[in-house]
C-alpha cells in the first residue's frame, strides 16, 4: 500500500503538478477543496469549506502520513 499524501491548494497554480508528480511517483493522493469540483482518476477528495471559517481537519488528515500545504490567499483586493 502507498503512503497517503493531502495535498491543500490543487486547484491552484502549482497545485496540479505537484498532484499528478505525487500521483505519477505511486503516492496515494487526497485533495482538500473548498467546494466539490471534478478530480483526476485516482485521486480521492475531501471538502472541508471555506478557509475563513474553522475547519475540522480530522477526516481531511485521517490516515495520512504527509501534508503538502500550498493554500494560500491569492489576487486579493485592498
Amino acid at each position: 500500500m502507498s503512503e497517503r499524501v493531502l495535498v491543500t491548494g490543487a486547484s491552484g497554480f502549482i497545485g496540479p503538478h505537484v498532484v499528478a508528480g505525487l500521483h505519477a511517483k505511486g503516492y496515494s493522493v487526497r485533495v482538500a477543496q473548498r467546494r466539490e469540483s471534478p478530480v483526476d482518476e485516482g485521486i480521492e477528495r475531501v471538502v472541508i469549506g471555506d478557509l475563513s471559517e474553522p475547519v475540522d481537519w480530522r477526516p481531511a488528515v485521517a490516515g495520512v502520513r504527509h501534508v503538502v500545504h500550498l493554500a494560500g490567499l491569492a489576487h486579493a483586493g485592498p
